[in-house]
């Protein structure tokens, strides 16, 4: 690593180091009830403080869903921050994260009935560096909504494409998301970095893109038993629309 990103490294090996290991996961599975994974998080791991925060006394595992998000997304702040400050390039991997995560759960959110959850997330660091207007998605009361307020950004005729895909479901967003994601943040790794850590990097992506593929294919079985070339589709490293969008 190069002296100026010793900070970024160390930031890094600090919140692997703080990961949640085989006992702790061990452990939660033998609780019985959400409400009890919520204190098992509290008070043996570092989600703890988002969750004593929360106020909640009574848990849902969407809700506790948001806030073991919530303490992912300040990592992410963290060393957004830190790349920013060194100069590098790289911090652009955490806003188009960041951007597409927003996209894809207002997405969900909307298709699950569940819009009003969305506002609740307000980060006054990262919001500022974005390139979509996150109010505009939690005001949305359709689709449509969605991809209007997302026009004038690099994602808008990707949403579009999306709802006019023969069959509009989340997996259709989130495939085409995904996808484009990967493409972004590879070009992003050879710009910023070269020889063998450019290579890691690549490697590491690589792995995430395959442990990504293998849960959509096992929710596609799960949630959409009917659809017998969904999977296959899934499992292609470029979606259809990535290809329509990219043309």
């Amino acid at each position: 690593m190069k002296y100026a990103s010793n900070a970024v490294l160390a930031l890094s090996r600090a919140f692997y180091g703080k990961r949640l290991t085989n006992e702790d996961y061990n452990a939660m599975l033998h609780c019985r009830t959400v409400g009890e994974i919520a204190q098992y998080l509290r008070l043996k791991t570092p989600y703890g403080e988002e969750i004593a925060q929360s106020g909640m006394t009574s848990f849902q595992a969407r809700g506790l869903e948001e806030l073991v998000s919530k303490h992912r997304f300040a990592s992410f702040e963290s060393l957004c921050r830190y790349e920013m400050a060194i100069g590098s390039a790289f911090y652009r991997y955490f806003i188009l994260r960041d951007e597409i995560d927003q996209i894809e759960r207002a997405t969900l959110l909307l298709l699950g009935g569940n819009k009003e959850i969305y506002l609740e997330r307000v980060n006054s660091f990262l919001d500022k560096h974005l390139s979509i207007d996150l109010f505009a998605l939690g005001r949305a009361n359709s689709l449509e909504e969605i991809a209007v307020s997302l026009q004038k950004t690099a994602y808008g005729v990707l949403y579009d494409t999306c709802l006019r895909a023969p069959k509009v479901d989340y997996l259709t967003f989130e495939q085409a998301f995904e996808a484009f994601f990967s493409k972004q943040i590879k070009a992003l790794c050879k710009q910023c970095f070269s020889g063998g850590e450019r290579q890691a990097l690549l490697e590491l992506i690589a792995r995430t893109q395959d442990r990504l593929v293998m849960e959509r294919v096992w929710r596609a079985k799960r949630f959409y038993p009917a659809s017998a070339d969904l999977c296959a589709d899934l499992a292609k490293p470029d979606s259809d629309l990535l290809t329509l969008f990219c043309d």
